[in-house]
Parts: structure tokens; sequence; C-alpha cells
């Protein structure tokens, strides 16, 4: 019948595996393909084309998108039947109808753009990108009893590439400590003091 035929077919070209039989019209061996023959009203381009399916493995060429995943790019150009003919959408004359036609972002045709007409105030501190404050309370973290930079960034309370480094009143400190290269507010300092910790800028 038809399907032995295609079947033979595509065994003589190579393009599916024999299987362990010498034929394929035989009932005890069919291979793993499905063949399928479209009809003449599914369109005149398709007739008499065939779908191949192998042995289900996925290959490279045969992967494609989820079904409804991708929008189907629009086609300009093709007739006014179609919303986007003529002009393809881009309207009758001017500089964005031509090929070509490009404005910079944030031009407004010659007059003072927003960004250059709004006033500008304060500026980013450098400085302030590598400093950071440290509570009293952030301290109680730390089981050593001697704090220093090295000692506030391994316990990661500051971050790694701060330089100015200020203690500030804030919290209770809960145990004595000894304060080395670390700078400390009045207030911290007197709170340090009273618990019986050293100071040491």
């Amino acid at each position: 019948d038809y399907q032995n035929q295609i079947k033979a077919k595509l065994y003589r070209n190579k393009k599916i595996p024999p299987g362990n039989c010498s034929r394929f019209g035989s009932k005890t061996c069919q291979p793993n393909i499905r063949i399928t023959k479209l009809t003449s009203g599914e369109g005149h381009d398709k007739k008499n084309q065939l779908s191949f399916r192998g042995d289900g493995m996925m290959k490279l060429n045969s992967l494609s998108p989820a079904k409804g995943s991708r929008a189907k790019g629009k086609r300009v150009g093709r007739g006014t039947g179609s919303g986007n003919g003529k002009t393809a959408g881009r309207g009758h004359k001017g500089q964005h109808s031509r090929s070509g036609g490009y404005h910079k972002v944030g031009f407004e045709g010659g007059q003072m753009p927003l960004a250059r007409r709004l006033p500008k105030r304060g500026f980013s501190s450098r400085i302030g990108r590598v400093s950071c404050e440290v509570r009293l309370s952030e301290i109680n973290k730390i089981s050593d009893g001697e704090i220093n930079p090295a000692s506030l960034k391994g316990a990661g309370i500051i971050a790694r590439d701060a330089q100015n480094i200020k203690i500030i009143l804030s919290g209770k400190i809960e145990k004595k400590v000894k304060i080395t290269g670390v700078k400390l507010t009045k207030g911290a300092r007197a709170a340090i003091e009273a618990a019986g910790g050293q100071t040491e800028e």
C-alpha cells in the first residue's frame, strides 16, 4: 500500500534504519516512523509532502519554541488589506518615514530639552562611597574583644572597601572591648569606657 511504498523509498535513500527485517511490508517488523500524506484541500504548496519522524531522539534541527510563546513578526508593505500596506505604518513624509531617519534621545526639535531645563541640586560625595557607620549594638556580634577595621570587615558588619569607619551611639554595648583604628563619637566613647572598654583611634 501507500505506507509501505514510502517506507521502502525512505529506506533506499537511507533516511530510516532498516530494522531487523529485510522487507517493510512484513507484519512482524515495522520501523518507528509516521508517514502522512496531505490532501489537496490543505493547500497546493503542501500537496503530497511527507512528514517524517525518526526514532523519537531530540535533535537540534527539530527544536522549536513553545506554541504561543513567540509572536509572528509584522509583515509590512503587503497591500492595503493587511492594514500595513503602502506607507508600511510609517505615515506620510517626514524624517521618520525615510530610511535612516533618526534623532538623538531627548531631542525636542531644537528647543531646550527637559534634562537641561530642570535645575540641578546637590552632588554625590566620593568620600561617602567608602565611609560607613557602626552601631554599638553591632559590636556585640563580634566574639573577639578587639575591635578594628579588619575584624569589622571579617564579621560582615561593614563593606570590604570601607575606609572611613565611625562608631556611633546607637544601642547598648554589653561587654568589655578594645577599639583601635576606628573613629568614635563622644557618646559612643563614653558608653564604651563606662562598660570598662578602651579606645585608641
